[in-house]
């Protein structure tokens, strides 16, 4: 296996060490290893689904006039009465 060095912050290395002492890992490097198969699932998850933030939104509106059907339109329709949309990052 290859073998990469990583600067951590104090907090982070706490924590490291936190999960190591606590017996659920072995080792600083399933620590590490756990982390980026989470983040690579999210990451996977994300990409999967680029419009399930504003999802959401849909959810939790009840009452949308007929003119807006699609998510381009909700966007629109959210925009005209205020809220402010924020770049996702890619």
């Amino acid at each position: 296996m290859p073998i990469l060095t990583v600067k951590l912050t104090e907090a982070l290395n706490a924590f490291v060490l936190t999960m190591v002492e606590s017996g659920r890992y072995e080792d600083a490097a399933e620590v590490v290893a756990a982390a980026l198969y989470a983040l690579e699932r999210e990451e996977q998850e994300r990409v999967a689904k680029p419009e399930a933030p504003l999802a959401g939104v849909i959810g939790s509106v009840t009452a949308l006039p007929p003119d807006v059907q699609d998510m381009k339109s909700v966007g629109q329709w959210l925009a005209d009465r205020g809220f402010v949309a924020v770049e996702r990052p890619k």
